[in-house]
């Protein structure tokens, strides 16, 4: 899925089974067929998956999922 970055937030909290979770909220907007405009999504992104290096507000990234709609992958797309 292609998306556009709006936000970037650190995230650090406690699981349902107590252990505690670390990595990031991508805030982004992408195009939808059932929305008028940009759909706006909050993805959360593990530490186990490697955050491309110049991620920032503003760029565009492609974010591949596993098997369980979870974020397994991203890179930041290169528009030029």
């Amino acid at each position: 899925m292609d998306v556009k970055v709006i936000g970037i937030s650190d995230s650090n909290f406690k699981g349902s089974d107590g252990t505690q979770v670390t990595g990031t909220n991508l805030y982004v907007t992408h195009v939808d067929r059932n929305v008028v405009g940009l759909k706006a999504q909050k993805f959360f992104i593990s530490q186990r998956v490697s955050v491309p290096q110049g991620l920032a507000v503003g760029a565009d990234v492609r974010l591949d999922f596993n098997q369980y709609g979870k974020v397994a992958g991203m890179s930041v797309i290169d528009k030029k």
